[in-house]
């Protein structure tokens, strides 16, 4: 497992790493033989580095967010100004899908076997969350799962099981909450699941197996989650991103 926050006593990567950077990591994601750190935010899209985990060494990755890492060190670059997601791996040429039209892409999410991703995107005055396979010409072109006007209740954090079911968490921007997490199926968009966590989430991603939850929540604390549905705490406090 690896977490980033104040309280972190045991970094990956040294403190001052990143000077040359010019940001700090907002977001790790962790792969085979990789860890993915999101840097926010000059220039405006972010910047990407990443980490070899047998030699230490730091890379840069160029722009946009790492959101999603699969046991195979596949990763999903999210380019927000770009408005477009490409599927990216080792030795490989990049497979991009783009919006047809305003709709810039967020927190998106691979499945564990790279078949599938789930994309939150923020359009005018509302979001979508949709399921969209890999080289999909179009974002639109995929199933919708979940909608939402902005000032209201929008999908949120979405990631994707073993199962390929896309979890997420609905953010009830007036009320200030993000405790309600729902299981849709990717293929219909149908809800299986509704459950309650047990606080406001800030972040969570799924383990490369696709059966273990792992979620940073607002006050800093970590939670886990099976997709049989325990659940649990983890120790530290401090944390505002972790992936396993």
């Amino acid at each position: 497992m690896v977490v980033a926050g104040e309280d972190s006593e045991d970094p990956v990567v040294e403190p001052g790493a990143f000077d040359d950077f010019g940001a700090e990591p907002t977001l790790v994601r962790l792969g085979a033989e990789t860890l993915f750190l999101s840097l926010c935010c000059e220039p405006a899209e972010g910047l990407i580095a990443a980490v070899d985990l047998a030699t230490g060494t730091l890379s840069d990755f160029g722009v946009g967010v790492a959101s999603s890492a699969t046991a195979e060190d596949v990763w999903l670059r999210v380019l927000t100004n770009g408005m477009q997601v490409s599927v990216e791996a080792p030795g490989a040429e990049a497979v991009t899908t783009a919006a047809r039209e305003f709709l810039m892409p967020s927190r998106s999410a691979l499945a564990p076997d790279a078949g599938l991703m789930a994309v939150l995107g923020v359009g005018v005055g509302e979001d979508v969350l949709l399921a969209v396979e890999p080289g999909t010409p179009f974002l639109e072109d995929g199933v919708e799962l979940a909608r939402g006007a902005q000032d209201e209740v929008t999908p949120n954090n979405p990631v994707i099981d073993a199962a390929g079911r896309v979890w997420y968490v609905e953010d009830e921007r007036a009320a200030g909450a993000r405790n309600q997490g729902v299981i849709v199926d990717a293929a219909s968009g149908e809800v299986i699941e509704r459950f309650e966590y047990p606080k406001d989430v800030l972040d969570q991603d799924f383990d490369g197996s696709g059966q273990w939850l792992i979620v940073v929540f607002e006050d800093g604390t970590l939670g886990w989650r099976s997709i049989s549905g325990e659940s649990g705490e983890l120790p530290g406090a401090g944390w505002i991103t972790a992936d396993w």
